[in-house]
């Protein structure tokens, strides 16, 4: 697996993706932060920029973060966890058989 897609690389990209978008210091964006108003409060704008971001970034598909589908990817924790689910998947449909 390529370094920049370990979890710990993918939690600090998110991390550090929220921080620009909120414009606060990635110290600021916990993984426990709740992306809604009981924490970050990010924004469907800013939702909908994150996942497209998040999307080219790894080039992968996420549930928008706005959407039903989505309603368990409510932390930053969250997010990184199903990029690296996304990523192991898309690894093992393209590996030879």
């Amino acid at each position: 697996m390529h370094s920049d897609t370990t979890l710990e690389a993918i939690n600090l990209t998110v991390r550090r993706l929220i921080a620009e978008s909120l414009q606060r210091p990635i110290e600021e964006v916990r993984l426990d932060a709740s992306l809604d108003d009981s924490g970050l409060a990010l924004d469907s704008l800013s939702l909908v920029t994150l996942n497209v971001a998040l999307e080219e970034r790894y080039d992968i598909t996420l549930p928008d973060f706005i959407s039903e589908e989505a309603r368990t990817v409510r932390s930053v924790r969250a997010i990184a966890e199903l990029i690296a689910s996304r990523i192991a998947e898309s690894t093992k449909e393209g590996a030879p058989v």
